[in-house]
């Protein structure tokens, strides 16, 4: 609905010594006669893992008072009034066995007197997520790294041993398909306080804070991490994984 001043579209309005950037009659704008987006496309389209999922920016860049309609992942009209304008389309975590690779389309179509550079009629974006197919076998990657945070020792049968009191800091770290049951086991738990740290989730980390409690010295202390995989509806992952810190000596 283009506005004129006789037979020519009105080229600037002012109110004052400022200028009008859009009028509206109702929801309809009439001026400018015409407002060009530039471009409207995710600003990452690479495939994004399935695990843990995350959010994706879909960028709208054009003329201020642009009018235009979000269809598929995201939905809506709207109205430019800052450029660029960013809409967040999130995916979840997709890592569940059975489910298949999805993407997350969006077209954008100009409203009113609204056009697109280019002169084309949509601007459409998309990006993939990965799935975890049926039969698959995945496999998790594991980390483990003790630090020793209270050094105590005797001697022991001639030997420079642990003593009671002595203190490590132990971190397992995972990322894989989702973990039902994720811990840290020390050798000799009996003698350590606390005898396990636990943790669960498709990645993650955890530090557990072990001390000797025993009166009886140890030559060497070693702790081992433990994960055990979802194995439902045939997707298959090592089970148990385990990964070990090595003996440590005083």
């Amino acid at each position: 609905m283009p506005t004129n001043l006789g037979p020519e579209a009105i080229s600037a309005v002012k109110a004052g010594h400022a200028d009008v950037v859009a009028m509206y009659a109702g929801d309809t704008q009439i001026f400018p006669n015409e407002v060009v987006l530039q471009s409207a496309a995710y600003t990452d389209t690479s495939t994004m893992p399935g695990s843990p999922g995350g959010d994706r920016i879909f960028r709208v860049t054009g003329e201020l008072g642009s009018t235009y309609d979000l269809s598929q992942s995201l939905s809506g009209s709207f109205i430019l009034t800052t450029s660029p304008f960013d809409h967040t389309v999130t995916a979840g975590y997709n890592f569940t066995c059975g489910n298949p690779t999805r993407s997350f389309p969006v077209t954008l179509t100009p409203t009113g007197s609204t056009v697109l550079a280019g002169g084309g009629s949509t601007f459409t974006s998309s990006f993939s997520q990965t799935g975890r197919p049926s039969g698959g076998v995945v496999a998790f990657t594991t980390s483990i790294s003790v630090v020793n945070t209270n050094y105590v020792t005797t001697t022991y049968n001639g030997n420079l041993a642990w003593a009671q009191g002595a203190a490590w800091d132990v971190t397992f770290t995972w990322s894989g398909p989702f973990a039902t049951n994720v811990s840290v086991i020390p050798n000799g738990s009996s003698g350590l306080s606390p005898t396990s740290g636990t943790g669960s989730g498709s990645s993650g980390s955890f530090t557990t804070s072990f001390t000797l409690t025993s009166s009886t010295p140890r030559i060497a202390q070693y702790f081992t991490g433990y994960l055990s995989g979802d194995n439902s509806g045939n997707c298959q992952s090592p089970n148990p994984y385990t990964t070990g810190t090595g003996q440590q000596y005083p």
